[in-house]
């Protein structure tokens, strides 16, 4: 059986304008209001939290690291 990539972005966006669309016909500003909402959030993830849990990562293997280089294996 041959498998192949396809390319579904326009399908997602089509997808997309349309579920937006229909949030908008049936819940008017709440659903506006709520897509606003959404939107906010996925800012905040994106720019604070996301940053902010790779440096804490990171910080974390520093430290695991220096952690046995200091104290030793035993």
């Amino acid at each position: 059986m041959d498998s192949k990539d396809y390319s579904h972005t326009a399908s997602m966006w089509i997808w997309g304008a349309l579920t937006v669309g229909l949030i908008e016909l049936v819940d008017a500003w709440r659903g506006v209001r709520s897509l606003g909402g959404l939107a906010i959030s996925i800012a905040v993830i994106l720019i604070y939290l996301l940053p902010e849990l790779l440096s804490l990562t990171t910080a974390s293997a520093v430290l695991f690291m220096v952690l046995f280089l200091v104290h030793g294996f035993s």
